[in-house]
């Protein structure tokens, strides 16, 4: 996963990725020319809740089969960094699952994306202890408190 930064002033996202946090645009708008690229790994020291800056802790890290996870507005409180296992553990307040590129909140002067790879978070990868689905059925056994 990765941000894609645009500068406002000289270097502006182009006007068909201009639309709602949480978004998903066209791949487009995480990789045209002129936007800063940032990868999440390269600031969470392997961390999934992490310290982005004063005040700025968000969420990054596989949620499922296929399904990337992030987050924003996070308050992941004295306890991050660490590895949390979805976006509400680390306590954030805006949430997008899925794989692509989706637009982010902005920070004034900056057109914030962020590319999720889904495809990074193989089959095994599972989010709970939900049982899988065939043809619209749960299948799997209730773990001892009746939970898939």
């Amino acid at each position: 996963a990765y941000w894609a930064v645009y500068d406002a002033a000289t270097s502006p996202a182009p006007d068909s990725c201009l639309v709602e946090a949480g978004e998903a645009v066209s791949s487009e708008c995480c990789s045209s020319p002129g936007v800063d690229f940032t990868p999440h790994a390269d600031l969470s020291g392997g961390n999934t809740c992490f310290v982005l800056g004063e005040d700025l802790i968000p969420f990054s890290g596989c949620v499922g089969p296929n399904t990337y996870g992030y987050g924003e507005n996070c308050d992941g409180g004295d306890m991050a960094p660490f590895n949390a296992v979805d976006a509400a553990q680390c306590g954030c307040a805006f949430t997008i699952e899925g794989s692509g590129c989706y637009k982010a909140n902005d920070i004034p002067g900056q057109q914030w994306f962020v590319y999720l790879d889904g495809a990074s978070c193989g089959k095994n990868r599972k989010k709970g202890k939900k049982g899988k689905r065939k043809g619209g059925k749960k299948v799997g056994k209730k773990d001892k408190n009746n939970h898939w």
